[in-house]
């Protein structure tokens, strides 16, 4: 069960984190974990951590509107990672160590689609 915060301190229960559906231009992604050991094996302390600034798309809005008042796709679905700025998105939801934040098109520079994102073991 999820728990969101909501308006006043209170919050909100969710069965599923796909129950939380994103709208217009935005995007819901799970967060990656910041890396706590560097490449050349150097255990990186909690406060030298910095957020990775990518995340697993969860959940993507059906798009801005245009001036015809049709939607323009975002060019990306559930399952691809995404690239978003330093210090953006709103988090808004904590479920067993993961964390999810929601940004808008505009917070997001890169993607990497699903059929080719491989994670290192």
């Amino acid at each position: 069960m999820a728990v969101v915060k909501g308006i006043k301190g209170r919050k909100i229960k969710l069965d599923n984190i796909e129950d939380l559906i994103a709208l217009d231009d935005y995007t819901i992604i799970e967060a990656h974990n910041a890396e706590d050991v560097s490449t050349g094996g150097i255990i990186i302390p909690d406060k030298a951590q910095q957020s990775s600034f990518r995340g697993t798309v969860i959940s993507v809005g059906p798009g801005k509107r245009d001036a015809n008042g049709e939607y323009m796709p975002l060019g990306i679905e559930p399952g691809d990672v995404v690239i978003y700025r330093n210090f953006t998105g709103w988090k808004v939801a904590e479920i067993d160590g993961k964390t999810y934040y929601t940004i808008n098109s505009e917070e997001r520079f890169a993607k990497i689609p699903q059929s080719k994102v491989v994670y290192e073991s």
